[in-house]
C-alpha cells in the first residue's frame, strides 16, 4: 500500500506539470499580443514617441549640467547619454515603422520623425567624449539640446 500512494501522486503530477508550461506559453502569447503596437492609433504612436524624446533630451541636459558642475563622473555621464540615446532611437524607429492612413497623420508624423532625428543629433553630440573631441563648450551643447527639445515642443506630444 505505501508504494501505491506515491505512484498515483507521481502520475497525478505528471498528468499536472505540462500543463503549467503550456498555460504560460498561452499567457505569455496573449500578453505580447496585447502589447503590440499593432491596434495603435497613429497619433497615440506619435505622442508616446514625441514624449519618449523629451524624456532623452531632458536626461541628455542634466547630464550635461551635472558635468559641468562636476557632480557627475564622465563614466556615469557616458552611461546617461548612451541611456537617452537608447531611448532616443526607440522613438525614432517607432515613427519609422508606423504606419498612417491619411495625409494628415502622415505629415504629422514626418513633422515628429524629423525633431526626433534632430533631439537624437543633439544628444549624440551631447556625449562628453563627442563634445571633447568637438572641443564645444557645455552651454553650446546644452542649447544644442535645447533647441531640439523646443523642436518637439512645436510637433506636440510630450510635457517638459
Amino acid at each position: 500500500m505505501d508504494g501505491a500512494v506515491p505512484t498515483t501522486k507521481k502520475r497525478e503530477l505528471q498528468m499536472t506539470r505540462p500543463r503549467f508550461p503550456a498555460l504560460a506559453a498561452i499567457v505569455m502569447a496573449m500578453l505580447m499580443g496585447a502589447c503590440a503596437p499593432v491596434g495603435q492609433n497613429a497619433p497615440d504612436v506619435i505622442e508616446e514617441s514625441v514624449s519618449q524624446a523629451h524624456g532623452a533630451t531632458a536626461t541628455a541636459t542634466l547630464t550635461i549640467d551635472l558635468l559641468e558642475a562636476r557632480r557627475l563622473t564622465d563614466a556615469a555621464a557616458e552611461t546617461a547619454i548612451g541611456d537617452a540615446l537608447v531611448s532616443a532611437h526607440d522613438a525614432e524607429r517607432s515613427l519609422a515603422a508606423l504606419a498612417v492612413t491619411s495625409e494628415q497623420d502622415d505629415a504629422r508624423r514626418q513633422a515628429a520623425l524629423s525633431a526626433v532625428q534632430q533631439a537624437t543629433r543633439a544628444i549624440v553630440a551631447a556625449s562628453p567624449a563627442v563634445s571633447e573631441v568637438r572641443g564645444e563648450a557645455p552651454a553650446t551643447v546644452v542649447g544644442r539640446l535645447r533647441i531640439a527639445d523646443d523642436a518637439l515642443s512645436t510637433v506636440g506630444g510630450g510635457d517638459r
